[in-house]
């Protein structure tokens, strides 16, 4: 019925307890690999995203984008909000989606080189790393006035928003735009700034 000739010495092979619960045998791929998430990736386009402004060799390349970085900091993100007492998941969703819009229009409009929708979330994404880091410093800042919080949050929304039109400007050789395209960048993340704080 069922011809198995060609799996017999995988099986009577002595028993891999690893594989029997993984259920993955000899020779195939992870399902990392699979997926395309790759850790080390994420860690260099993080690194490259934090070491923006000291003006290293190495670039945020828009062309290898990924959603998995990003998704992995919007669920850091959430996490810590979730940890803070507020559950505000579907703001969250809808303000990411309406700002990649955004910006994925704005881009395409102003920019001669196109950049698709992929490379615009990838690129807000990794620049969301900031406010990530800011929702878990707030954790520690929630006694404190509210004035104060704000001040503090701005400073990551800009740090946020300088990184996010860095990588756009040098991207899509838009020199001249750095304000009209950080201007929309800081209102982004200081909403996402000021979901974290009320």
């Amino acid at each position: 019925m069922n011809d198995l000739s060609g799996y017999e010495d995988i099986y009577t092979e002595k028993i891999d307890y690893k594989a029997a619960f993984l259920g993955n045998l000899p020779g195939d791929t992870s399902l990392l690999d699979e997926l395309g998430i790759n850790f080390g990736t994420i860690k260099q386009e993080s690194r490259v995203v934090l070491d923006v402004f000291l003006n290293k060799t190495n670039t945020f390349n828009c062309k290898t984008a990924d959603c998995v970085g990003p998704l992995l900091f919007y669920i850091v993100y959430s996490l810590f909000l979730m940890i803070n007492g507020k559950m505000h998941f579907g703001y969250i969703y809808f303000l990411s989606l309406v700002s990649n819009m955004f910006i994925y229009f704005l881009l395409n409009v102003l920019g001669e080189r196109n950049i698709n929708l992929l490379e615009t979330f990838s690129c807000l994404g990794y620049s969301q790393l900031p406010i990530t880091i800011f929702s878990f410093v707030n954790l520690f800042l929630k006694y404190f006035s509210v004035k104060l919080r704000l001040i503090i949050g701005a400073v990551f929304a800009i740090w946020s928003s300088l990184i996010g039109t860095s990588i756009f400007v040098k991207f899509l050789e838009l020199d001249k735009l750095y304000a009209i395209i950080g201007y929309p960048l800081f209102l982004i993340y200081f909403c996402f700034v000021l979901i974290v704080i009320f």
